[in-house]
């Protein structure tokens, strides 16, 4: 089986929906306060539930 058949994608994508962000979840949003705004941030930093939680 090869690596880019691993992982399906299956699962819920809104699952993060709903819950509260965060302290430093809420302080990487603050940095994108426009819509289409850029950061640059270490990549320890954050993880995919940051990119996928919503406000």
């Amino acid at each position: 089986m090869p690596i880019e058949q691993k992982h399906t994608g299956k699962g819920n994508p809104n699952a993060v929906f709903g819950i509260e962000l965060n302290n430093r979840q809420k302080d990487l949003l603050e940095k994108l306060s426009e819509f289409g705004s850029k950061v640059i941030v270490d990549k320890k930093s954050v993880n995919m539930a940051d990119l996928s939680a919503k406000e």
